[in-house]
């Protein structure tokens, strides 16, 4: 097993792999995956999903299946806190 820690999304992670086969190829997709989902998801990288939802002029807009289950999510989450957590 190997800790293996790393800064994504504004945080410090820790992951532990377990597989030594395996370890690199683990390694590097984790990184992708969290890397790929900071390019998509962050509201601070300008051309981001988030950011063009964000910014576009109300009407509609196609959302990817991911975001629109990430907005699923956080609306649940609004509701379950009483609005102690806001999305917007």
């Amino acid at each position: 097993m190997e800790d293996f820690s790393f800064t994504g999304l504004g945080t410090r992670w820790s992951v532990l792999i377990d597989g030594e086969p395996f370890r690199d190829q683990a390694k590097d997709a984790v990184l992708r995956y969290v890397e790929g989902f900071e390019r998509r998801f962050s509201r601070f990288l300008p051309g981001s999903e988030v950011n063009a939802f964000r910014e576009s002029p109300a009407g509609d807009f196609v959302l990817s299946q991911e975001l629109a289950l990430l907005l699923a999510a956080a609306d649940r989450l609004r509701t379950l806190t009483a609005g102690a957590y806001d999305p917007a």
